[in-house]
């Protein structure tokens, strides 16, 4: 048994990414998943007695850990790309002002977010700039977003369909990760034309 002390936010940061990991997994190794809603429960319940053997056991899968005791690179890689993905703020009193607006706005999950990225402040090599992307002449790009997905924001969705030339947004008002093939009905068949048929769906529609 490992024994540790767990903040609410860090059980919940840890179960949310690992089973955030688990969906974005191509679909024949998304079976079993890698923990069922009780067993979720059970775990959490377990860390805060003070047994974390199973969050333990869900950070070694969400980072690569290898039987050895080695990682992948997977860590690293993310670091690096989401550094120089966009300009970060230098200044502490700018993370600092983040985190306590994040705070108010997620109080469980703000603040860790924020400061889970403080890395960024110091890396050594500049961002690049931010491409201006948009598509001239191509056919319509259709661009999905969910409202409230904790990891790509609707409001990225809605901005990368206003940047395209031919950008057309649907959206759908659910919560998690990305949106086909997550339940809707809605979002599934609007996607299935638009690949299949060349259906184009009228930007800016809302699955319920």
């Amino acid at each position: 048994m490992i024994r540790l002390e767990a903040g609410v936010a860090g059980v919940l940061v840890l179960l949310a990414a690992a089973r955030t990991a688990s969906a974005d997994e191509p679909v024949g190794a998304r079976e079993p998943r890698l923990m069922s809603e009780t067993a979720e429960i059970t775990s959490v319940a377990d860390a805060f007695d003070g047994d974390g053997t199973v969050l333990v056991e869900l950070a070694n899968l969400l980072l690569e850990r290898n039987p050895n005791g080695t990682y992948s690179n997977l860590a690293d890689a993310d670091t690096s790309i989401s550094c120089l993905d966009r300009p970060w703020p230098r200044s502490l009193a700018a993370w600092q002002s983040a985190a306590s607006t994040a705070s108010r706005d997620a109080p469980l999950f703000g603040a860790p977010i924020v400061w889970g990225n403080l890395t960024c402040a110091y890396w050594p090599v500049p961002s690049y700039p931010l491409p201006r992307i948009r598509a001239a002449g191509a056919r319509p790009i259709l661009v999905v977003g969910t409202l409230r997905d904790p990891a790509t924001p609707y409001r990225q969705a809605q901005a990368l369909a206003a940047d395209l030339a031919s950008g057309v947004l649907l959206g759908w008002n659910g919560d998690g990760h990305t949106a086909y093939g997550e339940g809707s009905a809605c979002v599934d068949t609007i996607v299935n034309d638009y690949l299949i048929e060349e259906s184009v769906p009228r930007s800016g529609t809302v699955c319920q």
